[in-house]
């Protein structure tokens, strides 16, 4: 980020309180947590139904037509369950690389981006 000619750079800092905000996004993760061990008992519940049917040569895993309803409910709250749970850590690197910048002209806020070498300007 360059500076005009004549603007000067009065101020610079980043967020504080980072660990604050980190904390606050405990009860999301603890959720997420949750939603990942019922996503993996339904998921475990679907596999041992699925491989004590009778009928499957050699014993055998053979999924049934009422097996999509657990596929169904069981992928999506695994994904969440996930994304949940890991939003402390999501939230503590993107707050680590934000910057603020503030000119005689204008207020910048330097955000990390999510592709790596690149940074997001909000004059």
């Amino acid at each position: 980020m360059d500076l005009e000619p004549d603007e000067t750079l009065i101020w610079t800092g980043q967020p504080r309180g980072i660990g604050y905000a980190v904390r606050r996004s405990v009860p999301q993760a603890l959720t997420g947590l949750v939603m990942i061990a019922a996503a993996a008992a339904w998921i475990a519940l679907m596999v041992w139904n699925a491989s004590a049917r009778p009928g499957v040569a050699g014993g055998g895993f053979r999924l049934g037509e009422h097996d999509f309803q657990a596929i169904v409910i069981g992928v999506p709250l695994l994904l969440t369950g996930s994304y949940l749970a890991t939003m402390p850590l999501r939230l503590a690197r993107r707050l680590a690389g934000t910057r603020y910048l503030l000119t005689d002209r204008r207020a910048i806020v330097i955000e990390p981006a999510r592709e790596p070498g690149r940074a997001r300007l909000s004059p």
